[in-house]
């Protein structure tokens, strides 16, 4: 069951600009693909004995690519609501650079961007009886900014 009232939802909004912008930084599909697995292989490593690790990738069709989604999962651990939010906060990074590939905290962001407008983000853990799943919408989040920005300018 997922949590709909308001309380629950994460607010990570920066500017949706520099989300947009960070989607123009030249990187190819697969680099794309290849960051957003090593997220899981990142989260497998730091469980301490991680049963049966698997990752599942799921591709479209090349003739599919604009109408079916991307899906990549895996059977971690899952992430508690401060887990989550830091994971898809752009900048932010738990890794220490020394055993992991991440470091800067962008790579998730830069991905996502570059793979598509909307990213949708679902974890579960063992001991939960509920998930978690937070949306990043470009297109929203720019219409929203724009509103706000145009409330702020306009006085009647």
């Amino acid at each position: 069951m997922i949590i709909p009232d308001l309380e629950n939802f994460l607010n990570i909004t920066p500017d949706p600009r520099i989300l947009r912008m960070l989607g123009e930084i030249e990187i190819t599909p697969l680099q794309c693909l290849c960051e957003l697995i090593d997220n899981s292989i990142d989260a497998f490593t730091k469980e301490e004995n991680p049963e049966n690790p698997r990752i599942f990738i799921n591709l479209p069709k090349e003739k599919d690519i604009n109408y079916q989604p991307i899906l990549i999962s895996d059977n971690g651990c899952g992430m508690d609501r401060e887990q989550l939010t830091k994971s898809i906060r752009a900048g932010f990074s738990g890794n220490n650079g020394m055993d992991t590939l991440g470091l800067f905290g962008m790579g998730f962001n830069i991905a996502t961007a570059r793979l598509g407008y909307k990213t949708e983000i679902t974890t579960c853990r063992k001991e939960d009886d509920f998930m978690l799943k937070a949306t990043i919408d470009l297109r929203k989040m720019e219409l929203k900014h724009l509103e706000k920005y145009f409330e702020d300018q306009c006085y009647f």
